[in-house]
């Protein structure tokens, strides 16, 4: 019975850890997943406002010298 049990053991260890390690990596991953995604998707839409807001601001600009640059050619 001994030699049984200590033949069965590494075995049984191996397959305790092939059975354990999927479920904490789906885990992890589903975890990682929940967390960063949220403000994953913050990021993004503040990343995008910003964008549009330069965009805004750019063209105001552009448009605010073209305007004094034909004001000037004007005089």
């Amino acid at each position: 019975m001994k030699t049984l049990s200590i033949r069965y053991m590494p075995k049984r260890k191996v397959s305790k850890w092939s059975k354990f390690e999927p479920p904490l990596l789906q885990r992890s991953l589903s975890f990682l997943l929940r967390d960063l995604l949220p403000s994953l998707v913050i990021l993004i839409v503040l990343s995008l406002c910003v964008l549009l807001v330069a965009g805004k601001i750019d063209r105001a600009k552009h448009s605010h010298t073209v305007n004094m640059v034909d004001a000037g050619s004007h005089q």
